[in-house]
């Protein structure tokens, strides 16, 4: 499949994203006669290309990823529970009480693309 820059899409439980990157480029490995990125995260990457092919990491379920706090899952909160449209929160701890992270989107789809807004 062709991918475009910043196109973003799940595959095989994981969410890649097509992102400038040259500059995260450490080249790579030809050690055993195989060739391999030598960062780990970049999946795909091509000659003449002005993006790499990211592994953003395992989604959920419900096709979200974790938290870049602490590696859990958010939840989406039932319908109406606030108002109307789609909340999706996680909630952590910190050295200085309880956090929220939360986004909102009319929406279910919408929710989970601003979550899973990365990179």
């Amino acid at each position: 499949m062709k991918h475009e820059l910043g196109d973003q899409w799940i595959e095989d439980g994981h969410m890649y994203k097509a992102i400038v990157g040259k500059s995260n480029c450490l080249g790579c490995s030809h050690n055993d006669g195989s060739v391999r990125c030598e960062y780990k995260n970049i999946i795909e990457c091509e000659e003449g290309q002005n993006f790499i092919i990211f592994d953003l990491g395992p989604v959920n379920e419900d096709g979200l990823l974790p938290s870049i706090v602490d590696g859990k899952y958010p939840r989406i909160l039932p319908p109406g529970m606030y108002e109307s449209g789609v909340w999706i929160e996680h909630a952590y701890c910190t050295n200085r009480g309880k956090v929220t992270t939360s986004v909102y989107g009319l929406t279910l789809q919408e929710a989970k693309d601003l979550w899973n807004r990365r990179a």
